[in-house]
Formats: C-alpha cells, structure tokens, sequence
C-alpha cells in the first residue's frame, strides 16, 4: 500500500463530507430562493404589462379574462395564469412600483439594529407615502415614441421588458436589481397574495414581509398573524420584562422590541393536500387504539373535539384523560415535519382545555405532538408544571418525561416506535393501491382478449386449445385478489369517466365467476373506505376556496366601517353622520355575514357529500348479492366490521353452460357480475342511462381490447353508429347531442361518418342471442 493510500485511510473524512454537504444543501436553498425572485418578478412585470396597456388603449377589466383564455388556448401546459392570478399580478404591480421597492431598501438600511421606536418611526413614514397613484401617473407621462410603438397592430405589443423599462425610465437590468435586493423578492407568491387580499398600509405590508423572512412564516401563519394584528402587539409599550436592567443597550432594546406582550395564535385548519389529511386520520385512529389498550389509565373523552372561542370555531385533533395523573391530555398531529406554528397550536388547545374542561382537583393539561417527518415519527410532550422549567408561553416541548409521570405516560420513544411501524404498513399500502391501478392497466386488454373468447362461445363457436390456454394462464397470472378488489373499491368512487369507461368494458363474466378462485388476500379496511369518500368530497374545494378569497376581502372593508363607527363619538359629527355610519357598517357587516354565511354551507356540503359517499358505497356493497362468497365475506370482514356467515352462492339451473368448470375444473357463480357492474356503470354515466343500460352493455361487447381507448371492429362499425343513434333516442333532448359527441370521441368515430351510416337498415342486428343477452341485462337492471 502507497503511502498516498495510507495516509487517506487514516485522515478523518467526516469533516470533508459534512463541508461538502452542507454546500450541496446551501446550493439547493439558493437555487429555490433564486427562482421563487425570478418568478415574483415575472409576475411583477406581466402585472405592469397589462395595467400599461390597459391604460394606453382604455381597456377595461375584461381584457384580463380575456388574456387568461387565450393563454389556456396557446399555452394549456403553463399554469399560473388564470384570471385570479393576473389581478393579482396587477394588483402586486399597482401595490409596489419602483419608488416603493427603493424606499423598502432604504428602510432596510436604518433598521440594521431594531428598536420598537425606529421600528414604529419607518412604518409611519412608509404608511404616508403614497405610491398607488405613481404607476399610472408615470404610464400617463410616457412618450409613446420612445417605445417605438407605433399604431400598427403588430408593433404595438413589444417586448415586456422593454415596456417595463419605458413606463421607469429605467434599463431592465438595474429594474431587476432594485426588485431583487428589495424584501419584495424574499417571500413566496402565495404570502404575497395574503399580504394584498390584507389591504394593508405600505409600512405593514413592508414590516409582515420582513417578519415572513426572518421567522419562515408559511402563508397561512402570515394571515394568522395579520388576523390577530401582531405588529400592534410587538410594538406594545406596556410589556413586562427586566430587559432595561439585565441587558446592555443596543440588546435590551432589541430583546424589548422581539418580545410579544401576549401570546395570541388563533389557529386556522391549513389546506394540507388530501392525502396528508387521510394520513392524519388515521393516525389519530391508530393513537386513540395504542394509547387506550396500554393499559396505563388512560381514558377516550373526545376526537376532533369542538370548542368555541369568542365568534371563531376550532376542533383539537384527541383529547384523553389520564386517571392516575388527574389531567387531561390534548394529542396533535400532523402529517408533516414539526413546524414552530404547530407547537402555538397545540398551546393554544392546552390552554382552551384548561379553560373550558379541567376541574378544581385536575392538574394542568398536559400536551402530545406527533410528527411525521420525511423517515421517521417525531413526538413531543408539552408539560407544565411537572418539575420543568417554565418559559414566558407556560409551556416547553421536550423529549425528556419528569420522573413523577413515567409510570403514568408512555415513553417518547415507545410512540414513535409504535406509530413508525403503523406507517410503515401505511406507506406499503398506498405503494400496494398504487401499483393496484397499473396492474388494471394491465388487465384490460386480455380482459377484452377474454371477452371476445367468451362472445365467441356464446354464439357456438366453440373453444380451440389456443383459446382454452389464454384462459387458463390468465387465471394463473392473476390470482391475488387485492389486486381486483381493492382497484374495483378505488374505482368506484375516484377515477374520472374515461377509466370507468375502461373498466366498464374490460369487467365482464370473469370478474364474478372467478372471484372464489383467487387466492384469499388482505381487502382495504374501513379507513381506506373514508378516505376514498374524503376525496369525493373535494369537488367542493374550489368552490370553498373562491368563497374564502371573496369572505376575506370583505373583511377589511367591514373593520373600516366598524371604526368609522366607533369613533364618530370622538369628534364633532351631527345625527346625520352618526346615522350615515350606522347604516354603513350595518351594510358593511350583512354583506360580511351572507358570505360568510354561504362559506359555511359550503363546508356543511363538503362534510354531508362525504358522509352520503359513504353511506353509499356502504349501501351499494351490502347489494351486491351474486358474488362469490369470498367478495362478500371480505367486505364484511374488512369494510364493516360484520361477522356474517356468507351466504350461499345461487344455485346453478341444470343445463347452464359453466366455462370454468369445463377449462379449469373448479366450479363458480352462474353468470355475469351485473350488481357489481351496475355499482360502476351508474357511478361513471349517471342515472338517466338507466333505460338504456342493455344497449350500452352490447356496445361494449362490439370493441377491441387497446392500451389508451375502445376500437370498435370494423365490421361493426355501422351496427355500432346504429346502436348509439338508438341510445340517444332515449335521451332528453338537452342531453343528446352533448352525450353522441362524447361517446364518438371514446369511440373514434367522425361525426361526418355517424351522420352518413346511423340510420343504415343492419340485417343481422340484433340476432336472437343478442335479444335475449339484453332482455336478461335489462331484467337486472330494472
């Protein structure tokens, strides 16, 4: 071995590595932060884009509906830029033009070292700027020549850049530079909006932002503490502190000035995405089981408990009650890695459950977060008064349990083990649904394949060896039940029209003949049922959040008419005016309180569509009486925690040709699945093809298998456009010709070529097999 060679081996690389790291990290942050700057200045120019020519050619507000059409045309894959999203681009240029974001800079500058007086002297001086009126003055001011912009249509929509730089008389390059040295660049678009939604003074907006930035607020803790007016309270001079007389200036005035008079974080349910909310579900499910069967006194007093705290309603996630330490104990989850606002929450719920529900003779309510990191499961206890301790907020998080409760409270480590392994099984399952969708995929095309084999028996054609191989390796390749049973579950509630369409024509005979046949697998247990149902019920999530936004302007509005109000008493006024300020803020407050109004109903929709979900699908599976044993028996077992003795299968009639008894040599349920499939037609289509459900069946029994969409044979292509003029007949009127040129589109027809062939005399349609398959369908249906 070199020397070279042993004197790596023997060098420390630990050091090396994490300085490499920590660059590679860094690296990634700076990237991030590069490109959300990047972004926010797109934004700020396309919004002094379109307020310049709106000024320039007397547009009015409909160009921006117009502009978010058109771009959805040109460029569908860009996203970003719908109506809501360019006024607010405008409305973020209009907040903050260049004098503006120079005077940001400025202010940086002299708040190097904070005190609560400089702080309150620089956002005064900002709040009496008045810059909302510059942009258009300056737009007004531009020589038109100077952008070479002629009348002629073509030259008159340059180079964005170019426009910017005209309307600031300004090179582009510097532009950028101010925008990006100024907080404006630092904080996400989401905050931004929060911030502009807020109608907040230019020296609050300037201070959130900074705050933003220093204290990684996400958006929706920006609006909390824009709700609860935080820079009123930091800047509070009544706070009780020995900072004056401990700490040396400049610090005692910067420790002063970071220093909160009151503790006051009113906690909003965020818009975590849905599969977050699912995993946050079931871990309180799992918790309440693992803490109440440990045996150690613990006792089940409420989940997603309500309280009402002044006019605003909250819900804590679990809330249990310790015997033997006489005190309550609040559980908070979350799907996410610990943030700092989730420990405000969870102190803001200890101190309501102090309030509201703890006794003379309780002790005080002690606090359980829970964690989801990227790998692991963090959990924290928030304890006050157990020998810990105690900071200005009365609370601490800590790993570390006093010795006192150790008998009493399980170990940190024993609940993150516990719920580690939970998710872990969590996490198979949803790679197991997953991969559930890519093997139905899958399944389909010899699916089809099966079908044409099982038509060709019905006509008499008979079975050759080949055909009787196919059968049986497709049984022999897919014998896991979870697979078919899970994805049909999945289906049933979520996938869009185009895969029950898929399915629809793929789920024949087979599907119930071979239910018994495949080996016994694990059938998603009830929570999976709810958060299925939980996503059916998001269709009402755009609708909540528009009625969000539109609630949420209104609030400024109604604080301005309520302080016109309140103070009208403190200067000279006449009846006139009092009234006058009444009927304003009364105004003010109805219009407030009837979108608020419509808010809750949406929610209250949200919530009853989930539940009707999943009354149905419980409803639905308790009907499907031709099963399989085994189908039946599993949903019972697994979905609604009945123990039923499965029924007994129905009898075969004597002479009732059986495909599988004949190829494989196991007996099965008589016929096809049609409860199972009337579940999943019904579901995709909706019930006014109830009628017609029997033509829409033989339809399907006319196309090729494909890997993207149904191909019809070409030999039943005339029979077909037949058959769809047939169906639409019985349809509404209003209905007919959006359905025909649906059902084209999956088919592939050209309305030219329906138009010439749907009305064409068929000799061979239907043929008396095909008569007496339909009337049995339509039998089964009605």
């Amino acid at each position: 071995m070199s020397n070279k060679e042993s004197n790596i081996e023997k060098t420390n690389f630990d050091g090396f590595i994490q300085a490499v790291g920590s660059e590679i990290e860094q690296a990634q942050v700076r990237l991030i932060v590069a490109a959300n700057a990047q972004m926010l200045f797109h934004h700020w120019k396309i919004g002094n884009y379109i307020l310049y020519h709106q000024q320039l050619h007397g547009w009015g507000s409909k160009i921006i509906k117009q502009l978010a059409k058109a771009i959805r045309l040109h460029y569908p894959e860009k996203k970003g830029y719908s109506e809501r999203n360019l006024t607010y681009m405008c409305q973020f240029a209009k907040a903050y033009p260049l004098r503006a974001l120079q005077s940001f800079i400025e202010t940086d500058a002299s708040l190097s070292v904070p005190t609560i007086q400089s702080v309150t002297n620089e956002v005064l001086k900002l709040n009496d700027k008045q810059f909302t009126q510059e942009l258009t003055a300056q737009i007004q001011s531009i020589d038109c020549q100077s952008l070479a912009i002629t009348q002629e249509v073509p030259a008159q929509f340059e180079d964005v850049g170019k426009t910017v730089s005209a309307i600031y008389r300004m090179g582009i390059r510097e532009i950028e530079e101010v925008f990006l040295t100024s907080p404006i660049a630092k904080i996400n678009w989401t905050s931004q909006m929060t911030i502009l939604d807020s109608s907040l003074p230019l020296g609050l907006s300037y201070w959130y932002m900074k705050q933003s930035v220093e204290m990684g607020w996400s958006s929706n803790v920006l609006k909390m503490q824009i709700d609860s007016d935080l820079y009123s309270r930091q800047i509070s001079n009544n706070k009780v502190n020995n900072f004056t007389t401990t700490l040396p200036a400049p610090q005692s005035d910067l420790a002063n000035y970071l220093l909160k008079d009151r503790t006051s974080l009113i906690w909003q349910e965020p818009k975590e995405k849905a599969d977050e909310r699912d995993i946050e579900e079931q871990l309180v499910k799992h918790v309440t089981r693992y803490l109440l069967e440990m045996g150690n006194g613990f006792a089940f007093v409420a989940r997603q408990k309500h309280f009402q705290v002044g006019n605003s309603d909250f819900f804590a996630d679990l809330i249990l009650y310790s015997i033997p330490l006489h005190a309550y104990i609040v559980v908070e989850l979350k799907a996410t890695p610990f943030k700092p606002e989730y420990a405000g929450q969870l102190n803001f719920y200890i101190n309501v459950v102090d309030d509201k529900l703890r006794g003379e003779n309780d002790n005080k309510t002690i606090g359980l977060l829970l964690c989801k990191g990227k790998d692991e499961v963090v959990a924290q206890y928030a304890l006050t008064g157990y020998d810990q301790p105690i900071g200005i907020s009365d609370y601490q998080l800590s790993k570390a349990i006093p010795e006192k409760l150790k008998s009493a409270l399980p170990s940190v480590e024993e609940v993150e083990e516990e719920l580690a392994s939970f998710l872990d099984k969590d996490n198979n399952n949803s790679k197991i649904v997953a991969s559930m969708k890519d093997v139905i995929t899958t399944l389909i095309p010899r699916y089809g394949e099966l079908n044409r084999i099982y038509k060709d028996w019905f006509d008499n054609k008979g079975f050759s060896f080949e055909k009787q191989k196919f059968i049986t390796k497709f049984y022999l390749d897919y014998n896991d039940v979870t697979v078919l049973e899970t994805a049909i579950l999945e289906l049933v509630f979520h996938l869009p029209q185009e895969q029950y369409t898929l399915i629809l024509n793929s789920l024949k005979k087979e599907v119930c003949e071979n239910i018994s046949y495949y080996k016994k697998g694990c059938m998603p247990d009830e929570q999976t049922v709810y958060n299925i149902c939980f996503r059916v019920s998001e269709i009402y999530k755009e609708a909540i959040e528009e009625q969000q936004y539109k609630t949420t302007k209104l609030h400024a509005p109604l604080n301005e008419a309520y302080h016109r109000y309140d103070s009208i008493g403190y200067r000279e006024h006449t009846a006139e005016d009092e009234k006058r300020a009444e009927m304003e803020y009364e105004r003010c407050k109805d219009e407030y309180e009837e979108k608020k109004n419509k808010l809750t109903e949406l929610y209250d929709l949200q919530k009853q569509t989930r539940e009707k979900a999943l009354q149905y699908a419980k409803s639905r599976f308790n009907e499907i009486y031709r099963l399989g044993c085994h189908l039946k028996e599993t949903l019972a077992k697994y979905v609604f925690d009945e123990t039923n003795e499965p029924e007994e299968p129905a009898e075969q009639e004597p002479n009732a040709p059986n495909i599988q008894e004949e190829v494989l040599g196991t007996k099965q349920t008589e016929y096809f699945n049609m409860e199972l499939l009337s579940l999943i037609h019904v579901t995709c289509v909706g019930e006014q093809f109830e009628n017609i459900s029997e033509h829409d069946f033989y339809t399907c029994m006319n196309l090729l298998p494909s890997d993207t969409k149904p191909q019809i044979r070409p030999r039943e292509k005339i029979r077909t456009c037949y058959l769809i003029f047939l169906m639409s007949e019985k349809l509404p009127k209003q209905d007919r010709e959006n359905w025909k040129r649906n059902i084209l589109k999956i088919l592939d027809i050209e309305e030219s070529y329906y138009k010439s062939k749907y009305k064409e005399p068929v000799s061979d349609f239907p043929s008396d097999s095909n008569r007496k398959f339909a009337k049995e369908m339509d039998g089964i249906f009605r």
